[in-house]
């Protein structure tokens, strides 16, 4: 089996594992705090965001190009998720008092990791530069950077951009120009 196999199975099983964590923990909590209803949920989930991004941060890690552009968008996800997480909490307890916090506990985490798939994600830039490394002649979308190499027309089944030869090569970044040799 793959590592990208492992990872993606170890993802998909990180949910059920947190609802795990999210219940032992609250009912850990419930029976040392007593008379705040409240506290043991939010305690809880802040177990539960801890577990989540140990977990999801030890599973990606190696996978994804840190710089300080990727750490900032973190922070930033770890924030809005925070305040996201409290206003959810908040509309809710209006209808439902302990409702609320769960949902509103258990929001955090989801919503951090929404938040890092979308700035994990390898940019146009880095898959090529990755897809260069693997040793190949790499011909890209300029518009959208979906690998072109190999196909029989020069329009991007991708985005549907359509391009001659000559404009497709002259659009690669960072490479100088070349003849295609005809097959």
């Amino acid at each position: 089996m793959s590592n990208l196999i492992v990872r993606l199975l170890l993802s998909i099983l990180l949910i059920p594992l947190a609802a795990i964590v999210f219940i032992v923990a609250a009912v850990a909590m419930d029976r040392h705090v007593r008379g705040y209803s409240m506290l043991p949920f939010v305690l809880a989930g802040v177990v539960t965001w801890a577990f989540v991004a140990a977990y999801w941060t030890a599973l990606w890690r190696s996978a994804i190009r840190w710089d300080s552009r990727r750490s900032n968008q973190t922070l930033l996800v770890t924030a809005a998720a925070a305040l996201l997480s409290v206003a959810i909490g908040a509309v809710l307890n209006q209808m439902e008092r302990e409702m609320g916090d769960v949902i509103g506990a258990l929001s955090a985490p989801l919503l951090w990791l929404v938040g890092t798939v979308i700035a994990w994600r390898e940019r146009p830039d880095e898959r090529m530069e990755r897809l260069r490394s693997a040793g190949s002649q790499v011909l890209v979308c300029p518009a959208c950077g979906y690998n072109l190499t190999g196909l029989k027309e020069a329009r991007c089944p991708e985005c549907g951009l359509q391009m001659t030869l000559d404009q497709l090569v002259a659009a690669q970044p960072k490479q100088p120009d070349r003849e295609l040799d005809d097959e």
